[in-house]
């Protein structure tokens, strides 16, 4: 009964994380992390790659609707993918030699306040441009219109590389960094940045994944690996679809209430010592 139980809540828990995530562009490994840990007692290193096979599902089936949407851009794919990706390496690998319990507060923060930026910085844009109608096209609306491109790569590059170290140290997804970045800063159409965030997550998250798992002496009991997955798999499928479906206002809104929300959980995991 008890097996059940844990498998069901790691299926709600997947889906959940798939369809928030491939709204707001980000992994949601944060609250993964948090049941692997606190409620299913699993070594910190396997828990952070559990996280990112999840958070492989859920970015690549939402990527397969995406793609067929037209919302993956692809030189800002390869950017973000190939620096975040040595970043999740150098994390990765980091991972084995600090207490990353001893910078989850920081992280919590940090992650907090990125999202109250990106709603300070959505709320000016959404009043500063009331009544004008892109704020209310969604994406597949705006795109037949046809939509700027993004040009500052070497800002990008940084971020990116920054973004990866965490993800790979923590076992959390590049969103919340990357996707802030891209829309309060650089003022890319939401679908495009959180669609081209999930992608290049694929890469970063799959590199993570295989150097956690390659510890000498982990062990791992592989059957939570098919709830995770399957609901992962479905909530991606089903974010990327609602994602779609959402004007440009309600994207960038979205995006800062569940960063905000991640922020604050991961600060709540590390005063409770996790």
């Amino acid at each position: 009964m008890v097996i059940l139980f844990e498998l069901l809540l790691l299926f709600l828990s997947a889906l959940a994380i798939g369809i928030l995530g491939n709204i707001a562009g980000i992994g949601g490994g944060v609250l993964l992390m948090l049941i692997f840990i606190f409620l299913l007692d699993i070594n910190p290193v396997a828990a952070g790659g559990l996280s990112l096979f999840t958070i492989i599902s859920s970015t690549a089936f939402g990527s397969l609707i995406n793609r067929g949407q037209g919302s993956i851009d692809k030189r800002l794919f390869l950017d973000i993918a190939v620096l975040s990706g040595a970043g999740a390496v150098m994390g990765s690998v980091l991972s084995y030699y600090i207490i990353v319990s001893s910078f989850k507060l920081f992280f919590g923060i940090t992650v907090l306040g990125l999202g109250l930026f990106s709603f300070i910085s959505a709320r000016i844009e959404i009043r500063a441009n009331r009544g004008k109608d892109y704020l209310k096209k969604t994406f597949a609306e705006s795109h037949k219109s046809g939509l700027e491109r993004f040009r500052s790569y070497r800002s990008l590059a940084l971020v990116s590389l920054i973004a990866g170290i965490i993800s790979g140290t923590f076992g959390v997804g590049i969103g919340a960094i990357v996707g802030t970045f891209l829309t309060s800063i650089k003022h890319i159409h939401p679908k495009v940045a959180f669609s081209t965030l999930l992608a290049s997550m694929i890469i970063t998250s799959a590199v993570g994944a295989v150097v956690h798992f390659s510890e000498p002496g982990l062990s791992v009991n592989m059957m939570l690996l098919v709830p995770l997955l399957v609901g992962a798999a479905l909530g991606g499928f089903t974010g990327a679809q609602i994602s779609n479906r959402m004007s440009f206002s309600s994207l960038r809104s979205s995006q800062s209430y569940i960063v905000m929300f991640f922020g604050a959980l991961s600060i709540a995991i590390s005063l409770l010592r996790i």
